[in-house]
């Protein structure tokens, strides 16, 4: 358990892949117990429970990001099936049979560092799950690309992923494209 000021702990431990942060009254915990990860939170307007299924094969890939001893690592995979219950404003949500998908990713960036991102999930027209992870900026080269496809948790390296900002009037709409 580290202390990192005043009200806020963090712990971790990475024999069992479980983690906990408090800040003031606020809790995550998240904890790994065979193929399932249980994330608990109780934030000011919003708590939740969420039971992932951590089926599938993930994509880790660890860049130099241009400047000496700056570099990036990042864990990804997306389409995970998933359950629970948010309470928000004091409403119940519940889901199952939801989709999901799990970031890790760390390093030492350069103060300057700018990228697009895309993730999403769903199911195609014959039911099959699928997970979509694009980025472009940072882990984008060929030989260590994050840029991936899941088709029922199997992987698929995508490469040379380009985004368009269709106008200035609109900067919330993207045009995606990849190999």
């Amino acid at each position: 358990e580290v202390s990192l000021a005043k009200g806020i702990e963090i712990s971790g431990n990475l024999t069992d892949l479980s983690a906990s942060a408090v800040i003031k009254n606020q809790a995550v915990e998240m904890r790994a117990f065979g193929s399932k990860l249980l994330l608990k939170f109780n934030l000011d307007e919003v708590q939740g429970e969420i039971e992932v299924s951590l089926q599938g094969d993930p994509i880790s890939v660890i860049s130099n990001l241009g400047k000496e001893g700056h570099f990036g690592a990042t864990t990804k995979i997306a389409g995970l099936l998933c359950q629970g219950s948010l309470v928000i404003a004091g409403k119940k949500i519940s889901f199952q049979d939801s989709l999901g998908a799990l970031d890790r990713t760390l390093g030492f960036f350069p103060i300057n560092t700018y990228w697009n991102w895309l993730s999403t999930c769903g199911r195609d027209a014959n039911g099959r799950v699928f997970g979509i992870n694009l980025s472009r900026g940072v882990h984008d080269q060929p030989s260590l690309s994050e840029n991936c496809i899941w088709i029922d948790g199997k992987p698929n390296t995508l490469m040379h992923t380009h985004f368009d900002f269709i106008s200035a009037a609109m900067p919330n709409v993207w045009r995606v494209t990849s190999l």
